[in-house]
């Protein structure tokens, strides 16, 4: 059986898979730069940098 919507139900689907996709979009690319800034802390932990100075530096200017 087919269902049949109105153009009501077809507009509020048609914004959930919108919201939905946007949704997703924005925490894989949030994911994609923790990976990021992840592997810097690593690479400057390799080269024996203080990171938790950096780190404070960036919290001071984030607010």
């Amino acid at each position: 059986m087919v269902a049949v919507r109105s153009g009501h139900q077809l507009l509020a689907a048609l914004r959930r898979h919108y919201l939905s996709s946007q949704l997703q979009h924005n925490l894989l690319l949030a994911l994609h730069h923790l990976i990021q800034l992840i592997l810097i802390f690593l690479d400057l932990a390799a080269q024996r940098i203080d990171i938790r100075l950096i780190i404070g530096e960036l919290l001071l200017k984030l607010g």
